[in-house]
């Protein structure tokens, strides 16, 4: 009986932990695929900044790291090389695509949080508008609205802050690769 509860208790804990998956949205209409040469898809530059009138808020680090690991790991899957860029004149000698993401609003959670504090905690959201280069020349390429939220009917379940940032990024690099 003991070793059954612990099973159970321990299926409970990992599931949890995991979460959901965070589902990406688009707002406004379908855009046009980007223009982008198959030699800038070999390598992508990232700069998160917040959009004008946004306050980075007191996770901010904390966010942008995730967003750092995030591009990472989307652009590592498709074989791409990432540069991380803090200011804005980002260059590359070689063809590139330079990301820049502007967080238009925000709300961070931890796995900690979702699952201490439950719905109480709220909803962790992201609000991104994306703009496209192709480096080196910066010709703009084209922007994207991408968007994710949870909902407290997900519970404890639901995607964190981390899981949001990777669903967006994995969408991002999907755009540069079409």
């Amino acid at each position: 009986m003991t070793s059954h509860l612990l099973r159970t208790l321990a299926l409970t804990c990992t599931l949890a932990m995991a979460g959901c998956a965070a589902t990406v949205t688009r707002s406004g209409p379908a855009p046009a695929p980007l223009s982008v040469s198959p030699a800038a898809t070999r390598a992508v530059f990232v700069r998160v900044e917040a959009a004008p009138g946004m306050p980075p808020g007191g996770n901010w680090e904390t966010f942008k790291t995730d967003w750092r690991d995030g591009m990472a790991i989307a652009a590592g899957r498709s074989g791409m090389q990432v540069t991380w860029s803090d200011t804005e004149d980002a260059r590359s000698a070689d063809p590139a695509v330079l990301v820049v993401v502007k967080v238009r609003n925000y709300q961070y959670m931890t796995p900690e949080t979702r699952i201490g504090l439950g719905i109480l905690a709220g909803n962790a959201y992201v609000n991104t508008e994306v703009e496209f280069y192709e480096l080196p020349a910066r010709k703009l390429l084209g922007s994207r609205l991408y968007g994710t939220t949870t909902s407290p009917a997900e519970g404890i379940l639901s995607a964190t802050t981390r899981k949001q940032v990777l669903a967006i990024s994995d969408e991002v690099i999907a755009d540069i690769r079409r």
